[in-house]
């Protein structure tokens, strides 16, 4: 039933077109609404064949799960459709949604992918996730392990500039209230910016 559609489940075959496709149909859908989730997964037929441990319906099991990370971490997922469609029109036309696995026959929140022109362009873990929303400044407050380092986080606002000349030169300025080794948070920041491709 359309009309209860809350998670939309994109699977690692998608190419950018069908994905575009996909995109349009929920906008001309007006009985989809537009603050539906989209997810990511490996495999959408074993998504989709888990039964639901906690609600009617597997997609319910995803919003919850959604939730609880974002007040456990303080993360802000911009995973509904509006926010997808929303980012893909900024100059980098580049958005991220959760990635959800299955583990022992249960979906598990395992990271974010990151989708440039439409097309997936890197996945990241939950560690690498924490890192990838601190810089995009959809972190706002919460606790954040990295190398099983506890940091609390709580304030968080980022500036970044791109340069669009020859190459992607991308500056960030991270501001921070936390409690924690913050040299090594600054230390895995750098880290990652350079070893993923975060922003295609």
């Amino acid at each position: 039933s359309l009309g209860h559609s809350g998670v939309s489940v994109i699977g690692s075959e998608i190419n950018a077109d069908r994905l575009e496709e996909i995109l349009n149909f929920h906008k001309e859908q007006t009985q989809i609404n537009i603050s539906a989730m989209l997810v990511f997964t490996e495999s959408a037929e074993e998504l989709l064949n888990c039964r639901p441990t906690t609600s009617v319906a597997i997609g319910y099991d995803i919003m919850s799960m959604l939730e609880v990370a974002e007040k456990w971490q303080g993360t802000e997922f911009k995973n509904r459709l509006y926010e997808v469609n929303s980012q893909k029109l900024k100059p980098l036309k580049t958005f991220a949604i959760p990635r959800i696995s299955v583990k022992e026959e249960k979906p598990a929140l395992s990271g974010l992918a990151v989708f440039k022109d439409n097309k997936m362009n890197t996945l990241l873990d939950n560690e690498e996730t924490a890192l990838y929303c601190l810089i995009t400044n959809t972190l706002t407050e919460g606790e954040i392990v990295l190398k099983g380092d506890k940091t609390e986080i709580k304030y968080a606002n980022v500036k970044y500039d791109f340069g669009f000349e020859e190459r992607l030169n991308v500056n960030v300025g991270i501001h921070l209230k936390a409690n924690g080794n913050v040299e090594n948070l600054k230390e895995l920041t750098e880290e990652f910016l350079y070893k993923e491709d975060i922003f295609g």
